[in-house]
């Protein structure tokens, strides 16, 4: 239709605006509530916690995701995990436990998405009509959409977050990629992105690898954290399962791979492809990372 054949239709009607416009402002409500709600955690008088401007993290604290996901898959949480350098800010291991947790609630892909993402790896019992649902709704621009909502909410959500949390302790929370991060923490050009695999210590995953190389120059993190919350609903049971298979599948094809390498069932350029593919995917890598402010702010 040309730009004539536009113009010389009826307008549209008022009402067609007005629900137009009432609909926009019912989606921005919602997702206004929608981060609200992420951020209960926070006790809302910031000055109790307020520190010396003097004090500063003597290295970052720096949290890798659970293990690279694919363009169109969903992402997998970060690692539950607490530094005790953030004792001294007034972070305790609860109310970060809370900031992770809800991020990871945040960066959920929609429910189609999903149901999508669950039949695609076999595991467990979807039923039927939520695939046939998912498969009808999701098409390609739906979900470059959800895409794009879980990083508006995630940007929204880590804005409030360090405003009313992070920064009264001079402190500052982002998201890094695997480059960023190394030049953040000061790690040598040229030196071996992944540590040597060690089964005894069961430094085997590409994620422990590197976080191995990464940790003399981070503050050391305590998997000794309170559990989340126990998931009620057949679709977040279902996601959990997921995120243990994925990181039970990487263990044991690392495994695999270093058993064949012992025994001489690789040759060594196989070997050397392989690890090439494992510094491919540390390149992917996202952190949470916790830094000290530049600029302290009360």
């Amino acid at each position: 239709m040309s730009f004539y054949d536009q113009e010389s239709q009826p307008p549209p009607l008022y009402s067609e605006f007005h629900g137009e416009g009432h609909t926009q402002i019912q989606e921005q409500h919602d997702e206004n509530r929608f981060i609200q709600r992420r951020t209960e955690w926070i006790h809302k008088n910031p000055r109790m916690h307020t520190i010396p401007r003097t004090m500063r993290l003597e290295k970052p604290v720096v949290i890798p995701r659970l293990a690279v996901h694919g363009m169109m898959s969903s992402p997998l949480p970060f690692l539950r995990a607490y530094s005790p350098a953030l004792s001294q800010f007034n972070v305790n291991i609860e109310e970060f436990m809370a900031f992770i947790d809800h991020l990871t609630i945040v960066q959920t892909e929609p429910v189609p998405l999903q149901v999508l993402n669950l039949v695609g790896t076999g595991i467990g019992f979807v039923p039927w009509h939520w695939a046939l649902a998912a498969g009808l709704s999701m098409n390609a621009a739906a979900i470059a959409g959800s895409k794009l909502t879980i990083r508006t909410r995630t940007k929204r959500y880590l804005e409030a977050v360090n405003r009313e949390y992070f920064e009264p302790r001079g402190l500052k929370a982002s998201l890094y990629k695997n480059d960023d991060v190394s030049a953040l923490v000061g790690y040598p050009l040229g030196w071996p992105e992944l540590a040597p695999v060690h089964i005894q210590t069961n430094f085997v995953s590409m994620r422990d690898r590197r976080m191995q190389t990464l940790a003399p120059y981070i503050a050391p993190l305590s998997l000794n954290v309170p559990d989340p919350a126990p998931q009620e609903k057949m679709l977040d049971k279902l996601s959990a399962k997921v995120v243990a298979h994925t990181i039970a599948k990487e263990k044991k094809d690392a495994l695999k791979r270093q058993r064949k390498s012992v025994q001489g069932e690789m040759t060594g350029e196989e070997m050397r492809e392989e690890e090439r593919k494992e510094i491919k995917k540390v390149k992917n890598m996202d952190y949470i990372v916790i830094e000290s402010l530049r600029q302290y702010r009360v």
